[in-house]
């Protein structure tokens, strides 16, 4: 993030998946990263991918995202098929 080379961190969350429990150390770090990209106005990818999958989603690290921090959504998508599932098992989910 301060190399100033980047726009954007992909799912910066999924950083955590080795884990098995939050921790202090854990929020430290978010924070930090958090901090980081708004001084530099990169953004953070939420990772909708990441949602369906055990511990790459960490609702307490997008807790600590400020308002003033820059997010931009993304989907893992590497072809039409895989964002035809998704929003299919999303619709599924919300009906």
């Amino acid at each position: 993030i301060e190399t100033g080379l980047f726009y954007a961190v992909a799912h910066p969350d999924r950083s955590f998946r080795s884990i098995k429990v939050w921790t202090s150390d854990c929020e430290r770090m978010s924070k930090r990263v958090i901090m980081a990209a708004k001084e530099k106005g990169v953004y953070l990818e939420q990772n909708f991918s990441s949602q369906h999958h055990s511990k790459h989603y960490w609702k307490e690290f997008w807790s600590l995202v400020q308002e003033e921090n820059k997010v931009i959504q993304g989907l893992d998508a590497h072809c039409i098929n895989d964002i035809e599932r998704y929003v299919q098992k999303t619709r599924e989910v919300n009906t």
